[in-house]
């Protein structure tokens, strides 16, 4: 019974949400925030002049010259706050009956059973299997260009990003995957991050009116293969780190990443990037792996221990809701127990 009326409050709440995201789209983002602001601002000025010449106390007079500008600080800082708030499912759906709808294909969607009898659907295009080895042809001269809407757009697509960090490095492009028995070969080349943030991580911003990049180049039933796709599609890394005595670990990240804002994540989850004279093979991506992992465990930059003693590759698969970027999974065994861990994460700086 109490599970019940838990789910009729988060269905009660996620109403609440979609409504108030709607309201959203068809106002502050219909205007652009700065608008709104400058709205509110020249709102305020014109009550400090009407209190000016209405009301004879200069006490009078400043104080409602204060509110109005107290009141244009407080509607703008909300307006940014409700900005960032919306601005990953503004970026990419977070509706999986949408999803469902468009990707008909049955490969494309995935469910995960809980102890409780709950489950949770999702799209993913892949499957958990373990691969002994992975070869990778990397091309590092060839560099992936947007195609001419993404690039007639790009200022109105990055700004979509407004809350999110945002700094441009080479990534690693996968433009094609082979699976040959436990063997995976991964075709390579390089784009940037920047390019990412206007391909994969904006496909359902409306940069023109309903148009989305979804609704050109990924409209269903099924998502274009790798080799064919219109997209930068860097390599995702996700790692789940298992300690000693068998706790696994997530995290929660901050407001500024370009996406899963102030969500539950894998605590090892990055972008791959080499540079343009950089050959990646798999002791080139292993070795990432180990550098990002040891990074959030050491305590200072002169620790040099290394705290991974296992690093095993679980499966791989494309994310649909980001037009079908490529992520690799990895299950990483540290030699530090659940205390350990919490002791180093907290007295980190």
């Amino acid at each position: 019974m109490s599970l019940k009326i838990k789910h009729m409050f988060k269905r009660f709440g996620r109403a609440i949400s979609n409504i108030s995201f709607k309201l959203y789209r068809k106002t502050f983002m219909a205007s652009g925030t700065r608008n709104v602001i400058f709205i509110v601002v020249v709102f305020s000025i014109g009550f400090g002049i009407y209190s000016h010449f209405y009301w004879e106390e200069t006490y009078n007079q400043f104080i409602g010259t204060f509110v109005g500008l107290a009141t244009a600080i407080f509607i703008g800082s909300l307006a940014h706050l409700i900005s960032l708030a919306f601005e990953d499912r503004n970026k990419v759906t977070e509706d999986f009956r949408l999803i469902a709808d468009t990707y008909t294909n049955e490969s494309l969607r995935q469910k995960v059973n809980f102890l409780d009898g709950t489950s949770i659907n999702f799209a993913y295009k892949g499957e958990p299997i373990v691969i002994e080895s992975i070869k990778v042809v990397d091309n590092n001269k060839k560099l992936y260009l947007p195609t001419e809407v993404m690039s007639s757009n790009f200022v109105k697509l990055f700004n979509a990003h407004r809350g999110s960090y945002k700094k441009n490095v080479y990534t690693v492009r996968v433009d094609d995957v082979k699976e040959d028995g436990k063997t995976l070969t991964v075709y390579t080349s390089r784009s940037t991050y920047f390019n990412h943030l206007i391909s994969n991580r904006v496909m359902d911003f409306p940069f023109a009116k309903s148009l989305t990049l979804r609704s050109l180049y990924e409209p269903g039933p099924d998502i274009t293969p790798l080799k064919t796709s219109f997209f930068s599609n860097h390599l995702g890394i996700i790692g789940i780190i298992k300690t000693t005595d068998n706790f696994y670990i997530l995290n929660q990240r901050s407001k500024t990443g370009s996406t899963s804002k102030d969500l539950l994540v894998s605590p090892v989850a990055f972008g791959l990037t080499a540079g343009v004279k950089d050959d990646v093979t798999q002791e080139y991506i292993e070795q990432n792996i180990l550098d990002k992992t040891n990074e959030r465990l050491r305590l200072f930059k002169e620790d040099k221990e290394n705290h991974v003693a296992k690093i095993t590759h679980i499966g791989y698969g494309r994310d649909v809701y980001e037009a079908g970027k490529p992520h690799f999974f990895y299950l990483i065994e540290i030699n530090l127990d659940k205390d350990d861990y919490l002791r180093r994460f907290y007295n980190k700086h």
